[in-house]
C-alpha cells in the first residue's frame, strides 16, 4: 500500500515513486507505453520520407525541438505544446519525471529526460522486475495522434514498428510484446497487409487502431 504523505513533506519533494510489488504469478500490463525515439526513425523510413521522419534536435539553448513533421503538428487530441518543444509529457502513461513543472514550459524537463523505462528496454525490463510483473505489452505514445496523410502515416507505422521490434522487443521478447502501429484507417488492405506483416515478421500480439472508417462501405476483415 504506497505510504501517506503529509502536505507539507509533499510540498517539499519534486518526484516520488513508490514501487508496489504485485504478489501474484503471471501478471501483465496488458496497456504499457513506450515513448517514440529521438533520432532513430530516419534510420527506419522509407528514403522517400527521411528527411521529415519526427525526430528531436538540441539547440543552443539547452532545449530539445522537434524537426521533420512531428508527431504533433498537424492532428491529434493531446501534445500541443510540443510544437513549440520536445518536453516531458506529464502524467502520461507514468512516463513523467522529477520536478516537471507542468504549467511553466521553460522548466520542463526535455523530452529524453523522461524516464529511462519509458525509453530504454533495459530500464523497463527492471521496473517490471521490481514490480514483479512477467510481461507487458507496448503500445504507442505520441503516434497516439493521427495523419491526414494516409501515405506518410502508413510509412511512419511501418518505421515505428520496425523500430519496436529491432530496439525494443529484442531485448527480452518473452516479456515485451510488440503492438502494430495503424492508427489511421487510411487504406484498409494496407492496413491489414502491415497487421499480417508485424505479426508474422516481428511476432506483435496486438494492433492499436483509432475509431473511424475512410468510408461507410470499408470492412477490416472482410477479404480472401
Amino acid at each position: 500500500i504506497p505510504p501517506k504523505i503529509s502536505a507539507s513533506s509533499r510540498n517539499r519533494l519534486s518526484w516520488v515513486r513508490v514501487t508496489v510489488a504485485l504478489d501474484y504469478d503471471n501478471i501483465v500490463d496488458a496497456d504499457g507505453h513506450y515513448l517514440e525515439p529521438a533520432y532513430a526513425l530516419p534510420d527506419y523510413i522509407e528514403p522517400k520520407y527521411r528527411d521529415v521522419a519526427p525526430r528531436i534536435v538540441k539547440r543552443d539553448d539547452g532545449f530539445e525541438y522537434w524537426e521533420g513533421r512531428n508527431w504533433f503538428e498537424e492532428t491529434g487530441f493531446f501534445g500541443g505544446t510540443q510544437t513549440r518543444r520536445a518536453h516531458a509529457i506529464a502524467g502520461l502513461a507514468g512516463v513523467e519525471r522529477w520536478n516537471v513543472v507542468k504549467d511553466d514550459l521553460d522548466k520542463a524537463l526535455n523530452y529524453t529526460q523522461m524516464n529511462p523505462a519509458s525509453l530504454d528496454p533495459i530500464p523497463r525490463l527492471k521496473v517490471l522486475d521490481e514490480e514483479r510483473i512477467d510481461a507487458a505489452v507496448l503500445y504507442p505514445t505520441s503516434n497516439l495522434n493521427f495523419r491526414t496523410d494516409a501515405e506518410f502515416q502508413m510509412a511512419l507505422n511501418r518505421a515505428l514498428n520496425d523500430w519496436l521490434a529491432d530496439r525494443y522487443i529484442s531485448a527480452d521478447p518473452r516479456r515485451l510484446y510488440g503492438v502494430t502501429n495503424i492508427v489511421t484507417l487510411h487504406d484498409v488492405d494496407a492496413a491489414c497487409h502491415e497487421v499480417d506483416r508485424c505479426a508474422k515478421q516481428h511476432g506483435f500480439k496486438a494492433t492499436y487502431l483509432r475509431p473511424g472508417l475512410p468510408t461507410a462501405e470499408a470492412r477490416w476483415w472482410k477479404r480472401d
